[in-house]
């Protein structure tokens, strides 16, 4: 479930004075030198010549271990580090970490940046630029399709060893959430199938939802893109090599598989009310109507009219295969 970033979003999170709610729509938000902050939209707020984003650029490229101090006082660098592990263990790289740039949100209140991520139904291999190839992505140079020095709000936060082992300690949070992916997996799936395969405005069949969830013998590392097909990957910059002997192993925690799936830092669904696997899970009323029987069904959008099909990709990729592959991968790596 997702909640759209509007006036009651920032009013209920902020009542500073100066707050200024800013969305990279755009596909140059990156923060470089370069950027002039014309591609962010202002959606709460003023700030007609994105004075607070100007600031924020020329203080991030500036930014070293000794003078980390300023950037802290002008961004939550923990909000942009858990982002960053987001998006690098779901392999979302239609986002800040890939070449485009986009789809986030900068919330400026108090004089203090926030990042909050937005757009997810890319990940997990499901980018038309990535046909899960994404799967290797080296976790110290989480960034895909794009050089990493082209973005400085993540290699100037990972070449800082102090924040680079937060990252690392937020990466391996989500490596142990996802240890019990196939239940998971299994679990939401048994909840959703009758309304998926009802859904009136579905992007895909029911066939292609099951093979989406089903594990396969696909090897992801193989896989084709459209992004390093002719590239060199070696040239791809790195930050310096740290010190992970230290960092966390992630290390499954075992449970019973009939438990529904454990949030990290301690964000748990209500018992009160939950559905278990043991429920009836036959919608009410005899279930959804089929599209043809549903009132007013004329009226209903086709939403694969329109659809941008450059941009969903339209070869399956099991999202079971994505997210064993690249849990496996990235503990592979930091083992190393």
């Amino acid at each position: 479930m997702i909640e759209a970033y509007d006036d009651s979003f920032v009013e209920r999170y902020s009542n500073s004075a100066d707050t200024v709610l800013y969305k990279a729509d755009s596909e140059n938000c990156t923060l470089l030198t370069s950027d002039d902050g014309s591609g962010f939209d202002v959606e709460y707020g003023d700030d007609a010549e994105y004075t607070n984003i100007k600031n924020l650029i020329s203080i991030l490229n500036s930014t070293t271990e000794e003078n980390k101090s300023d950037l802290e006082e002008v961004l939550d660098i923990d909000s942009v580090l858990k982002a960053i592990a987001i998006n690098t263990v779901t392999g979302n790289y239609d986002s800040y970490n890939g070449s485009k740039a986009h789809n986030y949100y900068l919330l400026y209140s108090g004089g203090k940046f926030t990042y909050i991520g937005w757009d997810y139904n890319m990940s997990f291999g499901a980018f038309t630029e990535d046909n899960g190839s994404s799967v290797t992505v080296d976790v110290s140079s989480p960034v895909f399709g794009v050089d990493i020095s082209k973005r400085p709000l993540i290699e100037k936060l990972l070449a800082i060893p102090e924040y680079y082992d937060r990252y690392i300690g937020y990466v391996n949070s989500l490596i142990e959430y996802f240890a019990d992916a196939e239940n998971n997996i299994d679990y939401i799936a048994t909840a959703i199938s009758t309304y998926v395969e009802n859904d009136p405005t579905a992007f895909y069949t029911i066939d292609e939802f099951e093979e989406n969830i089903a594990e396969s013998d696909t090897d992801l590392s193989e896989s084709v893109n459209n992004i390093y097909n002719g590239m060199n990957k070696e040239d791809m910059k790195t930050p310096p090599n740290k010190n992970e002997s230290d960092a966390v192993t992630g290390a499954s925690q075992s449970k019973n598989e009939n438990d529904p799936p454990e949030m990290p830092d301690g964000q748990r669904q209500q018992d009160n009310g939950q559905f278990s696997l043991n429920d009836d899970l036959t919608p009410p009323d005899g279930g959804i109507p089929s599209n043809e029987n549903m009132p007013n069904n004329r009226d209903i959008p086709n939403m694969n009219e329109g659809r941008n099909n450059n941009m969903i990709n339209q070869k399956v990729v099991s999202i079971m295969d994505y997210i064993t592959q690249r849990v496996e991968n990235i503990k592979s790596q930091l083992n190393s």
